[in-house]
């Protein structure tokens, strides 16, 4: 070969986009086709107020309703004033219209009291956070946790009363007899 045909092959220059770049062209657009779809599909962040955080963890405390996951806390950290604990939790998508003024938050754990023993399951499975889904209402995404399972007024029958004493007075749980 003499150099007039090494200068003329040196010349050629491919003018078409070379294949190696369609797989990182197309591992891009797979991923931001998953990225869209999560992004979609996730459920709104809720801020749950507590005294403290014995038995939570982020990333591992989950929130139930009718023993099903509908969300889990993501974030653990104090209040402003240092005096309790604010849990930031991600919900599914499917508990958004569940969460309004009227829905209810707790805390499960083991508990031994008059009215019994309850939230054994937790010695195994942890602590976790259970929810009862407001009917109606309007949304909201702030909650106060409350300290134990709220009591169903709606399906028990009889007449009820709020008590209220001294703090000094004797100590009553729910559950508790009430004598007239």
């Amino acid at each position: 070969m003499n150099d007039s045909q090494h200068i003329s092959q040196a010349k050629k220059r491919h003018t078409g986009v070379a294949t190696v770049w369609l797989v990182p062209l197309v591992a891009l657009i797979a991923g931001v086709w998953l990225l869209v779809g999560t992004i979609r599909e996730r459920g709104p962040e809720i801020t749950l107020a507590l005294p403290d955080a014995d038995g939570i963890q982020a990333g591992s405390t989950v929130i139930k309703l009718l023993n099903v996951d509908v969300g889990r806390v993501v974030r653990v950290s104090l209040n402003d004033k240092h005096d309790g604990v604010i849990l930031k939790a991600r919900m599914d998508k499917s508990a958004d219209k569940l969460l309004t003024n009227e829905t209810q938050f707790w805390l499960v754990k083991p508990r031994i009291d008059r009215t019994g023993v309850t939230g054994l399951g937790t010695l195994v499975s942890g602590y976790y956070i259970e929810m009862s889904p407001g009917k109606n209402g309007t949304p909201q995404r702030q909650f106060t946790v409350i300290d134990a399972k709220p009591s169903d007024l709606s399906t028990a029958g009889g007449k009820y009363f709020q008590l209220i004493g001294k703090p000094d007075g004797a100590l009553l749980s729910i559950g508790s007899s009430v004598l007239y």
